[in-house]
């Protein structure tokens, strides 16, 4: 279970907790009156953090460097790789100590005694390396005087900097750039006190952008917020980027309603929270906004660093692709154009994240005239519509290569679920009412190849079983996703994918 501000009382609350009457709109003005680019572009928590501690290393270099030029000018090149690699050193082990005994999280990031807490641990490894050097008579190259000035000077330099650190979230915590974009679904006398509590507490850096009603028919009791309606809106919202969380207050309400809400919700990119009950969903955690517990029952399978990380390494793997491959991608554009004049590329909208359409690029493998960039007709084994050079190119996924600048674009990534077009049906059926959890594989962007891909689910998926097993794999990916998890499909895909049967 995680506390979020435990400096307010963590106990189990009541609505007399959060009592009051509707918001005035008073916290929602002062939120709106904010500058517009503060709204529109958040801050990672881990952004915060990752400055917290580039500041306290700045602080510690600079302690260091003071300490020895005061005491010895110009330093020789021998003295000056002791004092350098002492340095390093023991700036790391702080960085890995505060990491490690949660020196950093959503209370350390706007609280000033988290000052405090990094000069003690300062402290504590400063004991910790002079025990350990003097055991192992390491410190023999290093001064002593040298060792002591930096000591007191990282004592100073570290809460310094930690304040300064905090400071700066602080004032851009007022500019809403902290804020969780949240709709609140729920319409009873409960869900007006707690929106209340949520809107009044600063600290919990969630801006209330609409309150919706679980039914589509139902739109009594609505506040004013913008966006305000039924759950088609609240998905529509969620579609156009416009959520970054949902908390669903619906206590009052029947446990199917609050399971269908639910479910609903779980197929979208946004984390979903639910007002704490006595029985807690599986696999769901608990944490505590002020005094409010909150079961999160969905979260994105990608955020912050992660989602950073992930885009960026796309971006660099798909341009490096696109370079090193530029002369097999000219040869199979001519190849195209020798055989069967017309254009090389084949483009045609595909769903993508959040449900959104985007243009995908894929070589041409069939005949101009079987070219359909508005309807798709899945190809199947022996097509008469497939080229000879678009045979070969399927044999060998060739004809995907051109996604790669889907991937430079941000529409798609390396890894993830094959995109599908919205037309495309298995048994008759699209694809979306095959099974009501589809739409769920579009919380990540979509891929080149894919879990499923490399596990031999590949070529027609002309029945709704094929469909629903590919399924299965890409939400298997969207839950279990890792950079490590990737680099393992992409090494599978070389190894297994080029030889499987398919089309």
């Amino acid at each position: 279970m995680r506390h979020f501000f435990p400096n307010t009382a963590l106990r189990q609350p009541s609505l007399g907790d959060v009592q009051g009457v509707w918001s005035t709109g008073r916290t929602t003005a002062a939120r709106q009156s904010r500058p517009r680019w503060a709204l529109s572009r958040r801050v990672p928590g881990a952004v915060a953090d990752i400055v917290a501690i580039g500041l306290e290393v700045l602080g510690l270099l600079a302690a260091a460097w003071w300490a020895a030029t005061s005491l010895y000018g110009a330093i020789a090149p021998p003295l000056a790789e002791a004092l350098i690699r002492s340095t390093l050193v023991i700036t790391m082990l702080h960085v890995v100590v505060v990491h490690g005994l949660g020196g950093l999280g959503p209370e350390d990031r706007f609280s000033y005694t988290a000052a405090i807490r990094s000069a003690i641990i300062w402290s504590s490894v400063i004991m910790f390396v002079a025990i350990i050097g003097f055991l192992l008579r390491a410190s023999i190259d290093v001064p002593s005087r040298w060792a002591m000035q930096f000591a007191m000077l990282g004592g100073i330099a570290v809460p310094v900097m930690r304040f300064a650190g905090v400071a700066l979230a602080r004032w851009t915590r007022g500019q809403g750039a902290f804020d969780l974009r949240s709709a609140v679904v729920g319409t009873t006398a409960s869900t007006r006190r707690i929106t209340e509590h949520l809107e009044k507490h600063p600290w919990l850096t969630v801006s209330i952008c609409g309150q919706y009603a679980d039914l589509d028919t139902t739109r009594s009791g609505l506040d004013d917020h913008a966006g305000a309606g039924g759950m088609s809106e609240l998905i529509a919202a969620i579609r156009r980027g416009q959520l970054d969380q949902v908390i669903v207050i619906l206590s009052e309400v029947a446990p199917e309603r609050i399971a269908t809400v639910l479910d609903l919700l779980a197929q979208t990119p946004v984390r979903v929270r639910l007002v704490s009950r006595l029985d807690p969903a599986p696999r769901s955690r608990t944490v505590f906004l002020g005094n409010l517990p909150l079961e999160t029952v969905a979260d994105p399978p990608l955020t912050g660093l992660a989602a950073a990380t992930k885009s960026v390494a796309d971006r660099v793997v798909a341009t490096g692709l696109l370079v090193i491959l530029a002369p097999l991608l000219l040869g199979i554009a001519a190849a195209i154009w020798i055989e069967t004049r017309g254009p090389v590329f084949f483009r045609q909208d595909r769903e993508g994240y959040n449900c959104r359409s985007f243009r995908i690029w894929k070589f041409r493998s069939m005949h101009v005239r079987a070219c359909n960039h508005t309807t798709l007709e899945q190809a199947r084994r022996g097509d008469p519509r497939v080229t000879r050079v678009g045979a070969f190119l399927r044999r060998w996924s060739l004809d995907e290569l051109p996604q790669l600048v889907n991937v430079v674009l941000g529409e798609m990534s390396i890894v993830g679920p094959r995109p599908h077009a919205a037309s495309t049906r298995a048994g008759g059926v699209r694809f979306g009412e095959v099974t009501h959890d589809y739409h769920a594989r579009h919380r990540v962007k979509p891929g080149i190849t894919g879990w499923a891909q490399v596990c031999g689910l590949r070529g027609e998926t002309d029945t709704c079983e094929k469909l629903i097993r590919r399924l299965e794999h890409d939400l298997y990916y969207c839950e279990r996703w890792s950079l490590a998890f990737d680099v393992r499909i992409l090494f599978l895909t070389i190894v297994t994918v080029p030889f499987q049967r398919g089309v």
